[in-house]
């Protein structure tokens, strides 16, 4: 990468995102995800995009792109309860396998990107199997597309949620980080990772005199956890 790729603009995420991939890349059933999002007046941050036009026209980019090593279309049901999730996958309408996943948080890092439309959280959870079985609880049925290339997991999605019976529609994007055992640095992993971040916010719209900087509000409630 060149000095010109954007890193007064995004080191402060950088940074904090090269530490968290030290960190934990090691772990197992490790997930380090960046998604989009907005930091509400509370501090708090609410995932996706919350466009469907911006949903419509990132999906458009992706699926014109020739240079993914896969693409999988998936449909799964997630019924969330106390942290456990009951995750039913589907393929052609059948029901391919039932399975329950514990995911515990293990830190979140709100990003703040000034004069964008969108946010960005890092996110770094734990997944293990569960014995748990599940019967209630807040339903979410996902329509995924996910792209593969190098080292990322690109994952674009419609989710449509039921709590009680309010019935909800958001459009979700992620970026995964895969194979964190290789020998890519952790700083070109996390340039890259906000680097791919930026392409899809610029997207939606286009990106000037911005700069990320630290949620401290959420850092601060990180260390309390």
């Amino acid at each position: 990468m060149s000095n010109s790729d954007y890193i007064e603009e995004l080191d402060a995420g950088i940074q904090e995102l090269k530490n968290d991939i030290k960190k934990y890349k090691n772990n197992k059933n490790i997930e380090i995800e960046l998604r989009i999002g907005q930091i509400q007046d509370n501090n708090s941050f609410k995932s996706g995009l919350n466009s469907v036009d911006f949903y419509n026209k990132i999906k458009q980019t992706l699926d014109s792109c020739k240079d993914w090593s896969n693409v999988l279309r998936t449909k799964t049901d997630e019924l969330n309860n106390s942290g456990i999730r009951k995750i039913t996958h589907f393929n052609d309408k059948k029901i391919t396998k039932s399975s329950c996943i514990k995911k515990q948080r293990l830190k979140n890092t709100n990003l703040k990107y000034s004069n964008t439309p969108y946010d960005i959280r890092i996110s770094i959870s734990e997944e293990v199997e569960s014995d748990s079985k599940i019967k209630t609880g807040t339903l979410r049925v996902k329509e995924r597309d996910s792209y593969f290339y190098k080292d990322y997991r690109f994952d674009l999605t419609k989710v449509t949620q039921t709590e009680n019976t309010l019935v909800t529609v958001n459009y979700e994007f992620e970026v995964e980080f895969m194979n964190l055992d290789n020998d890519v640095s952790d700083l070109y992993r996390a340039h890259s990772g906000l680097l791919i971040m930026r392409d899809i916010i610029n997207m939606c719209e286009p990106i000037s005199d911005s700069k990320i900087e630290l949620d401290i509000a959420e850092n601060i409630a990180n260390l309390k956890i």
